[in-house]
């Protein structure tokens, strides 16, 4: 299950078991592309996987320490940052430092782009 305030509108989840984005956003639910009305207790967060970062235009890559991982470089016009994924857990770099990191879930993916670049995450699903 997803809460409500972690949703916005473009957010993929899972509805039951179909992947589909959110269009409205409600107290007691949401809208999806193809569906109306999902209470909040069926809808739920998709898992990173590399096929799923790929398609958002992250790239395989190696860090500094030797370690493989998914990076994607992004801009919010006055700074540049680095977000890498190592298994399920991401970490965001800025000038080659670690600001923050944690488990995150795709929609939570989209937010974090979201809030640093102004930006929708592009994710071709």
């Amino acid at each position: 299950m997803i809460a409500a305030n972690e949703l916005r509108r473009g957010n993929y989840c899972l509805f039951d078991s179909t992947i589909d984005r959110v269009t409205e956003i409600y107290e007691t639910g949401c809208n999806a592309e193809f569906k109306s009305r999902w209470s909040y207790d069926r809808i739920h967060p998709i898992p990173l996987t590399p096929e799923i970062l790929e398609k958002a235009g992250f790239v395989k890559a190696i860090d500094n320490q030797n370690n493989e991982c998914y990076e994607l470089k992004m801009s919010n016009g006055i700074d540049s940052y680095g977000l890498y994924l190592y298994e399920k857990s991401v970490g965001l770099f800025h000038k080659g430092a670690l600001i923050g990191g944690g488990n995150i879930y795709l929609h939570q993916l989209q937010n974090l782009y979201f809030a640093l670049t102004g930006q929708e995450l592009t994710i071709k699903l």
